[in-house]
C-alpha cells in the first residue's frame, strides 16, 4: 500500500514553488481573527436551520471576512476550526448567485488554475477547446514576467488539496490509535473536504476548471489508496463516510458531460471516448511494448472494460516502464512520478481508473421503486436522528445548478426515493406501536391493538408473472393477490370506510414481522421487521364478485372479505426470486397510507421513464432549467420570433386601475340568454396587468404574490385570455393542493370560457363548490345531454323552415342538414338582399329562419329600422345557428364512440382545452397521458413556491415530442411566494443538507429570472399589513382598504388592532421531543379568545395559530377545559399550525409563538411571513418580547410590532365587538385597561361572563316559560300525568332557572326524561 502524497510532495507535482495560501500574508490581529470565527459559527448556525445565510454579513460589509476566509492557511488550524471554515467556502461555493460573493470566490476556480496543470494535460486541453490557449498563452507571459501575478487564482485550490491530502494522512495515522475528539475532528474535516469537492464538481462555474485539475493530480486515486477508503474509521455511526464519499466523488468525476461546453454526452459520445482511451492505450502497447503487452494490444476492446482485466495487462511491466506508460498516455507526469517516488501501487490504480468502463449512472431499470428494510433501516441512506451538521452526508444535493438534465434527474430520483422511505418507516413504526404484534406458538402474529392504517393479511400469492420484454431480464408485470378481512372494524364504520376507499394506483406497504426485541440499538430489530415490500392496487373484490377500482361509480362492496390485487415491483421480484420465492407468501401486516403522501411510486417511475425515454425540454426553458447563462433568456423579450399577440393595455398614469374585461358585449347582443358570455369583470392593478400580459407571451413567466395580492385572480385571467386569444390552444392547469385548484377552477367556472371545455382531473374534484359534475365521466354525460337538446333545436330548425324532421336524429345528419339547406339558405338570402333594394322591411320578408327565433328572449328585429341594423339582426340570428351546429360537430366524437371509457379518452385527448390538476395526479397518470397523445401548449402553475423541484418539472413533460423532436409547449406561467413556507419534507436531513426542500420557483427567482410582482394588498388594515411589508419592495394597499368601513372602524373593546403581547413568565416545555409547549401562553391566548367572544365576536372569525403542533394540543385541551360545549361562548375557533394555516386567512388572528429559551424555527423568515400575514382585521401575537425582539432576522417585524404597547390594552368602555372609533386610534377618549398578567384578564373574563351569564338566564326563562306554556297547551291527560311525575323529580328551579341555566325537562312529543333547549328541540336524555 501506497502512503499518501504529502502536501510537498503535491507542491512539487505542479510547479515546485507554491506556498501554502496565507503563508505570505500578514497574520490578523487576534481581535479580529477572534470576530471572524465568532462570524463563521453565526454563518453556519444559520445555515443548519436554512435561514440566509449572507444577508446579515452583506449588510453589515463582509469584504474584510472574505478576504479572510480567502487567504487562512486551513493547515494551521485545528481540525474542529479548519472543518468549520470548509463548511463556509461550501456555503459560498453554493451561494455564486450573489454578486459579492462571485466576485470573491468564482476567479479562484477559473482560467489561471490551468496554469497548475501538468503540461501534457494542459495540451491536452487546450486541443479539447482551442479558445483557451490565447488567455492561457497571455496569461503565462504575465505570471513569467511577474511570479507573483495570479498567484491567489493559480494557488488556491492546489494548496486546499495539498492541505486535505496532509489531513487524510494524518488521520489514517490516527485511526490506530484510541478514539478521541481530535481523531473525530480530523476524520470528519476529511470527509468535509470531499464534500467540498463533490459540490465544486456538481455546478459547472467550478467544475469547468477545477475537474481537470482534480484528474490531472490523481486526487481519486490518493484517496482510494488512503487506509480510510479500504478500513474505514472508528468512529462511530459515520465508519464509511470517507469511502462513501470518495465512491460519490468518482461519480461525479466521471459524470457523462462535456466540462467546457456543458453539453450532456449521450451514450454514444461516452463510448466513443472510452474506446479512444482503449486504442490509444493499445497502440502505445503494441508499438512499444509488443512483447509484454501483445495480448493488450490484439485483444477486443469490449474485453478490457473491468479493472481486473487491466490491471491484468500492465502488471508485467518493470516500475519505470509502468512510469513511461502513464507519461504516454497522460496519467502522470513520469518526472514527477520519478521525482516524489510514487510507488507501483498508486501508478496501477491511476492507470486502471484512466483506461475501465465507468458504470452507467442513470440505468435505474435495475432499482426498485419501493422502500424495503434494507434501504430504510440503513442510517447512512436515511438519517433518523434530526439534523445537527455534525458531519456531512453521502447524499445528493440540490442547488442552483445541474450538470444536465439526467444528472437533475438522478439526483431527484434518489432525493425522494429515500424521503419515501423514511416516510414508510415512519409508518411502519407507528403502526407496530400502536398494533402491539405478539407471536403466537404457530408463528404467526396477533395483533393486540387497533391502528386505522394497518390490518393483518389473511393470506399473499403471486397469481401472475408474464415473460420479460426485449432487452429486460426482469419480468415484465408482476401481480399478486391479498386477502384480507373487515371483520375487525365492525364499530369503526368511518375506518371501514376508509379501507374500502382504496382505489387503483394507491400503495400498499406489507410487512413480515419478527419478534422483536425491545433492548436492541438495531431499530429494524428493535421494532421486529424482517422484510418490508411495496404494491400498487390495481383494483379490489369481495366474495360477491364486486370489483372496484375507485372510479366505478355505483360500485359497492359487501360483506367483509376482501382481495386486492396489487402490482409488485419486477425488479424487487426478481431479487427475491433468487433468494426465497415463497417470501411474498409469509406477510403478516398491511399497510396504507394517506393520498396526499402516496405519489412518490408515480414520481420515481416518471423520472425512470424519462430517464431512458426521450425527453424534450422546450429549447427555450433548457439553459434557464439547468441554471447556465443569461437567466432572462426565456423571457418572451429574448426570444426570437416571439409573437403571442397584444395583451390588454396598461393605463397611462400609474395610480389608475386597469379593468380587463372577460367580453365587451352586451346582452342585447344575443337572442338567447344562454348565449350572453359571462361576465366577471376585475379591477386589476398596473402589476396585476402587467404580469397578465406578460403571461400572454411565449416564454417562461413567473409572478411573486405576496399575501393578498391576487394571485388566484391573476392566474384566472391569464387562462382566460389564453383561452380567447388562442383557440387552437390548450391550458394545463396545475396546483399542489386541492383547495387551491378548486378555487381556480371555481373563478374559471365564472368566467366566459365554455363549460364544454373544462375538465377538472383527480379526486378533489367531487368537492368542488358546484351541483355540476367536471370531472371526466360527468363531462361525458354533459355532452351526451348537451347533444340531445341541441338535436331538438335542429328539429325544430326543420319544422320552422318547411324541411321533414329526421335530421336531428345524429349528430351526422344535422351537419349535412347545415350544409345543405340551412347555409344555402343564408347564401341565397344575402345574395337576394344585396341585388335588391336595401331596406329593412325586404330583409325582414326575406329572411328564411324567422320562425325558428319566435322564442327568443331578445326579439329578433328589435331596433331593426334601418337596413344595417337589420342585417347586424340577421347575421346575429345566424351566428347562434352556427355556434349550434359547431357545438353538435364537437358531441360527434361522443355519438360514434360507444364505451364510457373512450368517450372519456377522447374528451381529454380532443376536446378540454382547460385542464385543471394536482401535480400529484400529474405524476400518477403520466403514462396514461402519454399514451393518450395528450397535447398542452400553456401551462400555468399556482403555488408553484410549494412544489417540489420534480414536481414541477413532471408537468411540463406530461406530452410527447412532436414529430420535429421539438416540445409543444409554448408557456411556463409560475405563480407563487418564495417569501412564504416552502415545500414540506420529513426528514430534516434531506431538507437541511441535501436541500430538497427547494423548489424551482425560488430556484429561478436565485438564479435572476425576471418577475413580476404584485405590488397591491387587499386582504389585510394597513396596520397588519406594516408588520410584514418591508420583506416586499413597495407593497401597497388597494383602494377598498382605505375606503372599506370593516377596515376603518377599531376592533371593540381592544385599543389596538395589532399588539404583542409579553407573557414574561412562560416557560416551553417539551412532554416528548420537539413537542413545544407553554401553558402560559396557551392559557393568555383561550382568555382573550373568551373575551373576545363576550364582546360579540364571532367564533368562526377567530384563528388561533401556533408554531409547534405540541402547542396546538394544549390550547385546545385548555379550550375544553376552559370553554365546554354547549357554554356561553358556543363553538370552539379553528386551531392550527402556521405551516398548516399557508394560504388561508380570518378575521382576527391570535399568534402563540411558544419559545420562551430559544427562537427555534421562526428565525426562518418565510415561516414568519406566513404567521404575520394571515389577519385580515385584528392579529395579537403572544410570547417572550425579550428572546424574539433582538433576533436579526425578526428584527424589522417586532420594531412594527412593539409600536403598540407590550401589555394588551383593553378598551372597558366599549362592551361589544362594533365600533365607531377609528383603527388608528388607541380607544382615544375612553378608559382604558392594561392587562398585566393572564390571571388578570382570567378575572375580567369571569366577571363579564357572570353579567351576560345572568343577562342569558333572563332570557332563557322567558323563552322557556313560552315553550313550557305551547307544551302544556298541547299536552294529552297522559302527557299531564307524567308531567306531574318530572315535578317529583325534579324541583323547579332545576326545570326552568337552575343549573341547567334554563334548560327545560319536558315530555309529550319530545319524550319523558328529555331536557330541551330554550327552542323546545331535543338536546339529552336523562335518568328519570
Amino acid at each position: 500500500m501506497s502512503d499518501p502524497p504529502t502536501k510537498k510532495r503535491l507542491v512539487e507535482q505542479n510547479d515546485g514553488s507554491q506556498k501554502p495560501v496565507g503563508g505570505d500574508v500578514e497574520m490578523k490581529d487576534g481581535a479580529e481573527m477572534a470576530e471572524f470565527f465568532e462570524v463563521v459559527d453565526l454563518l453556519l448556525g444559520k445555515a443548519r436551520e436554512r435561514l440566509e445565510v449572507w444577508d446579515e454579513l452583506l449588510e453589515k460589509g463582509s469584504e474584510w471576512f472574505f478576504d479572510i476566509l480567502t487567504e487562512i492557511d486551513l493547515s494551521s488550524l485545528p481540525a474542529s476550526q479548519a472543518s468549520n471554515i470548509v463548511l463556509t467556502l461550501i456555503e459560498a461555493y453554493g451561494s455564486l448567485e450573489k454578486e459579492v460573493i462571485r466576485s470573491h470566490f468564482l476567479p479562484r476556480a477559473s482560467v489561471p488554475l490551468f496554469l497548475s496543470l501538468s503540461d501534457k494535460r494542459r495540451e491536452f486541453e487546450i486541443a479539447a477547446f482551442p479558445k483557451l490557449k490565447k488567455p492561457l498563452a497571455r496569461m503565462a507571459k504575465q505570471v513569467q514576467a511577474d511570479p507573483e501575478a495570479l498567484k491567489a487564482e493559480r494557488t488556491y485550490f492546489p494548496n486546499l488539496v495539498a492541505s486535505f491530502l496532509e489531513r487524510v494522512d494524518q488521520s489514517a495515522r490516527m485511526q490506530g490509535g484510541p478514539n478521541t475528539d481530535d481523531a473525530k475532528a480530523v476524520y470528519i474535516l476529511c470527509c468535509r473536504y470531499l464534500e467540498f469537492f463533490i459540490d465544486l464538481l456538481s455546478q459547472m462555474p467550478t467544475r469547468r476548471f477545477l475537474h481537470a485539475y482534480l484528474d490531472d493530480i490523481n486526487l481519486l486515486v490518493y484517496c482510494k489508496q488512503s487506509i480510510l477508503y479500504k478500513a474505514g474509521s472508528a468512529v462511530p455511526n459515520i465508519e464509511n463516510l470517507f469511502h462513501d464519499l470518495v465512491d460519490a466523488l468518482d461519480a461525479v468525476m466521471s459524470f457523462p458531460v462535456d466540462n467546457q461546453t456543458a453539453e450532456a454526452l449521450g451514450p454514444n459520445e461516452v463510448e466513443n471516448r472510452y474506446c479512444a482511451r482503449a486504442m490509444a492505450f493499445q497502440r502505445i502497447a503494441y508499438k512499444d511494448y509488443p512483447v509484454k503487452m501483445k495480448a493488450a494490444a490484439m485483444c477486443n476492446i469490449s474485453t478490457m472494460d473491468e479493472r481486473v482485466q487491466v490491471k491484468h495487462f500492465v502488471q508485467k511491466l518493470s516500475d519505470g516502464e509502468l512510469r513511461e506508460l502513464c507519461d504516454k498516455l497522460a496519467v502522470v507526469d513520469a518526472g514527477v512520478a520519478e521525482k516524489i517516488e510514487l510507488k507501483r501501487e498508486i501508478l496501477m490504480e491511476a492507470l486502471v481508473d484512466k483506461l475501465s468502463r465507468k458504470p452507467d449512472q442513470s440505468d435505474l431499470n435495475k432499482v426498485g421503486l419501493y422502500p424495503d428494510e434494507t434501504m430504510m433501516f440503513s442510517s447512512s441512506l436515511i438519517p433518523s436522528e434530526l439534523y445537527s451538521g455534525d458531519h456531512p452526508y453521502a447524499l445528493p444535493k440540490l442547488n442552483l445548478q445541474f450538470l444536465s438534465l439526467q444528472d437533475y434527474l438522478l439526483r431527484n430520483f434518489k432525493l425522494i426515493q429515500l424521503e419515501s422511505a423514511y416516510e414508510v418507516y415512519q409508518d411502519i413504526e407507528d403502526a407496530i406501536r400502536r398494533t402491539t404484534p405478539t407471536p403466537t406458538p404457530s408463528g404467526a402474529f396477533r395483533l393486540q391493538g387497533m391502528h386505522r392504517m394497518a390490518l393483518p393479511i389473511s393470506s399473499m400469492q403471486i397469481v401472475k408473472v408474464t415473460p420479460p420484454p426485449i432487452g429486460f431480464t426482469m419480468p415484465g408485470m408482476v401481480r399478486a393477490e391479498v386477502h384480507y378481512n373487515l371483520a375487525g372494524l365492525g364499530r369503526y364504520s368511518n375506518v371501514k370506510a376508509e379501507w374500502d376507499g382504496i382505489r387503483q394506483h394507491d400503495i400498499l406497504i406489507f410487512v413480515k414481522l419478527m419478534k422483536a426485541d425491545p433492548s436492541s440499538t438495531d431499530a429494524r430489530k428493535r421494532l421486529g421487521v424482517e422484510y418490508v415490500r411495496g404494491g400498487e392496487v390495481v383494483d379490489v373484490r369481495d366474495d360477491d364478485g364486486n370489483v372496484m377500482s375507485g372510479y366505478d361509480a355505483g360500485v359497492k362492496l359487501v360483506g367483509d372479505v376482501r382481495h386486492a390485487r396489487v402490482g409488485l415491483d419486477p425488479v424487487v421480484y426478481q431479487k427475491d426470486a433468487a433468494k426465497d420465492p415463497k417470501i411474498y407468501e409469509k406477510f403478516d401486516l398491511m399497510i396504507r397510507r394517506r393520498p396526499q403522501e402516496n405519489n412518490f411510486k408515480a414520481v420515481l417511475d416518471s423520472i425512470r421513464d424519462l430517464m431512458h425515454n426521450p425527453t424534450t425540454v422546450p429549447k427555450w426553458l433548457h439553459d434557464v432549467f439547468l441554471g447556465y447563462g443569461d437567466a432572462d433568456s426565456a423571457h418572451y423579450t429574448n426570444l426570437e420570433g416571439s409573437d403571442a399577440g397584444s395583451a390588454p393595455e396598461l393605463s397611462d398614469e400609474d395610480d389608475e386601475p386597469v379593468v380587463i374585461e372577460s367580453a365587451l358585449t352586451k346582452e342585447t347582443d344575443f337572442l338567447y340568454k344562454t348565449d350572453v358570455p359571462r361576465k366577471h369583470d376585475i379591477t386589476f392593478s398596473e402589476q396585476q396587468a402587467t404580469a397578465i400580459k406578460t403571461a400572454l407571451h411565449p416564454g417562461l413567466s413567473l409572478v411573486v404574490g405576496p399575501p393578498g395580492t391576487g394571485k388566484t385572480d391573476v392566474a384566472v385571467q391569464i387562462i382566460t385570455n389564453l383561452y380567447h386569444k388562442y383557440p387552437q390552444q390548450n391550458t394545463l392547469i396545475i396546483t399542489h393542493s386541492n383547495a387551491a385548484l378548486n378555487d381556480i377552477f371555481t373563478k374559471v367556472m365564472m368566467k366566459d370560457v365554455d363549460e364544454r371545455h373544462l375538465l377538472r382531473l383527480g379526486t378533489g374534484e367531487k368537492d368542488l363548490e358546484t351541483a355540476k359534475d367536471f370531472s371526466r365521466w360527468g363531462r361525458v354525460n354533459y355532452m351526451l345531454e348537451r347533444r340531445l337538446t341541441l338535436l331538438e333545436r335542429v328539429e325544430r330548425l326543420c319544422e320552422a323552415i318547411g324541411i321533414d324532421k329526421g335530421f336531428g336524429e345524429t349528430c351526422e345528419a344535422a351537419g349535412n342538414f347545415f350544409a345543405h339547406h340551412v347555409e344555402t339558405r343564408w347564401v341565397k338570402f344575402v345574395s337576394e338582399v344585396e341585388q335588391g333594394e336595401q331596406v329593412a322591411r325586404r330583409v325582414v320578408a326575406l329572411f328564411p329562419f324567422e320562425k325558428y327565433f319566435a322564442d327568443a328572449d331578445t326579439p329578433l328585429w328589435e331596433g331593426a329600422v334601418d337596413f344595417a341594423k337589420a342585417m347586424k339582426a340577421a347575421h346575429r340570428a345566424f351566428d347562434h345557428l352556427k355556434r349550434v351546429f359547431a357545438e353538435l360537430d364537437d358531441c360527434r366524437a361522443f355519438e360514434l364512440l360507444r364505451s364510457s371509457h373512450d368517450r372519456g379518452n377522447y374528451l381529454l385527448a380532443k376536446q378540454a382545452r382547460v385542464i385543471a390538476m394536482t401535480c400529484t395526479h400529474a405524476a400518477l397518470k403520466r403514462h396514461d397521458f402519454l399514451k393518450l397523445n395528450f397535447r398542452y401548449d400553456n401551462l400555468i402553475m399556482e403555488e408553484a413556491a410549494q412544489v417540489l423541484e420534480v414536481e414541477t418539472f413532471i408537468p411540463m413533460v406530461l406530452q410527447k415530442p412532436l414529430e420535429s423532436g421539438k416540445s409543444r409547449l409554448k408557456r411556463v406561467v409560475l405563480i407563487g411566494d418564495h417569501h412564504q413556507l416552502p415545500p414540506v419534507v420529513k426528514n430534516p436531513t434531506f431538507d437541511k443538507y441535501c436541500n430538497m426542500g427547494q423548489s424551482m420557483f425560488t430556484r429561478f427567482i436565485r438564479l435572476g429570472v425576471p418577475f413580476t410582482q404584485l405590488d397591491a394588498q387587499g386582504r389585510m388594515r394597513p396596520q397588519l399589513a406594516n408588520v410584514f411589508r418591508w420583506r416586499y419592495a413597495n407593497l401597497k394597499d388597494l383602494p377598498h382598504i382605505s375606503s372599506h368601513p370593516s377596515y376603518l372602524t377599531a376592533n371593540g373593546g381592544f385599543s389596538s388592532v395589532c399588539q404583542c403581547i409579553d407573557v414574561p413568565n412562560g416557560a416551553e416545555s417539551q412532554p416528548q421531543p420537539y413537542f413545544y409547549q407553554n401553558l402560559q401562553e396557551a392559557e393568555y391566548v383561550v382568555s382573550v379568545f373568551m373575551l373576545m367572544r363576550l364582546l360579540g365576536y364571532e367564533s368562526g372569525k377567530i384563528t388561533i395559530l401556533t408554531t409547534y403542533n405540541g402547542q396546538k394540543h394544549l390550547i385546545k385541551d385548555v379550550l375544553n377545559f376552559r370553554c365546554r360545549q354547549g357554554s356561553i361562548y358556543g363553538d370552539h375557533p379553528r386551531v392550527s399550525t402556521v405551516d398548516k394555516y399557508q394560504g388561508q386567512q380570518n378575521d382576527y388572528i391570535l399568534l402563540s409563538l411558544v419559545r420562551t429559551e430559544k427562537v427555534g424555527h421562526l428565525r426562518d423568515v418565510r415561516r414568519l411571513v406566513v404567521a404575520l400575514s394571515r389577519a385580515r382585521l385584528g392579529m395579537y401575537v403572544f410570547c417572550k418580547v425579550e428572546l424574539f425582539k433582538d433576533v436579526w432576522e425578526l428584527r424589522r417585524a417586532f420594531a412594527e410590532l412593539l409600536k403598540a404597547p407590550c401589555q394588551l390594552e383593553l378598551c372597558t368602555d366599549e362592551v361589544k365587538c362594533v365600533t365607531e372609533r377609528a383603527a388608528d386610534e388607541r380607544g382615544k377618549g375612553l378608559q382604558h385597561q392594561k392587562i398585566t398578567s393572564c390571571e388578570q384578564l382570567q378575572s375580567l373574563v369571569k366577571q363579564l361572563e357572570s353579567v351576560l351569564v345572568t343577562e342569558e338566564m333572563r332570557k332563557r326563562a322567558a323563552a322557556a316559560a313560552e315553550t313550557r306554556a305551547t307544551i302544556v297547551a298541547q299536552q294529552t291527560a297522559e302527557e299531564k300525568a307524567h308531567a306531574e311525575q318530572i315535578a317529583k323529580i325534579f324541583s323547579p328551579s332545576e326545570c326552568w332557572e337552575g343549573p341547567r341555566n334554563g334548560w327545560y325537562f319536558g315530555t309529550g312529543p319530545h319524550g319523558l326524561g328529555y331536557y330541551l333547549d330554550t327552542e323546545g328541540a331535543e338536546y339529552h336524555q336523562r335518568m328519570a
